[in-house]
């Protein structure tokens, strides 16, 4: 019987040694394919993290160049302000200058009556001519002079 089961066992271990390489040879085939695997997966894992980073990069540069955006909307926004309170400026000037004109006319109208009444007609030279001495009426030429200097120019 000793015989019959070493028989059996040597038998069944010439049977069996093709399937055991063929396992150990799928064993190492497996082992290879798996630190494969896990090859590409840390590529792939350092691909991921490489766009994470990137993505958070954008992510910050919009967000500044929003800040930025809303830096510039604000001064243009003052700016509009200021244009605004000049404009109404210019316009009260304006108004202001009109008013000024007018008045002005109706003086030199007035004077232009007044003057009739004077020995030359001339409100200057009258001015001039009814100084007391010499001295009076050189000092009402220069005065008179300096009168007409800002009329004359443009």
């Amino acid at each position: 019987m000793k015989k019959r089961l070493i028989a059996l066992a040597a038998s069944s271990l010439l049977v069996l040694q093709p399937l055991m390489v063929t396992q150990a040879a799928s064993s190492d085939d497996i082992k290879q394919q798996m630190s494969s695997n896990q090859d590409e997966a840390s590529k792939l894992l350092d691909q991921v993290n490489a766009m994470t980073k990137k993505v958070a990069d954008l992510q910050k540069q919009v967000k500044d160049k929003d800040a930025k955006i809303k830096d510039e909307e604000a001064k243009i926004q003052d700016l509009q302000t200021k244009l605004d309170q000049m404009s109404t400026q210019i316009q009260d000037t304006q108004a202001t200058v009109k008013a000024r004109k007018a008045e002005l006319k109706r003086q030199l109208r007035s004077l232009q009556k007044s003057a009739g009444d004077g020995v030359t007609g001339n409100v200057y030279t009258d001015f001039v001519l009814n100084g007391s001495d010499l001295a009076d009426v050189v000092g009402r030429a220069f005065a008179v002079q300096k009168l007409v200097r800002p009329i004359k120019m443009p």
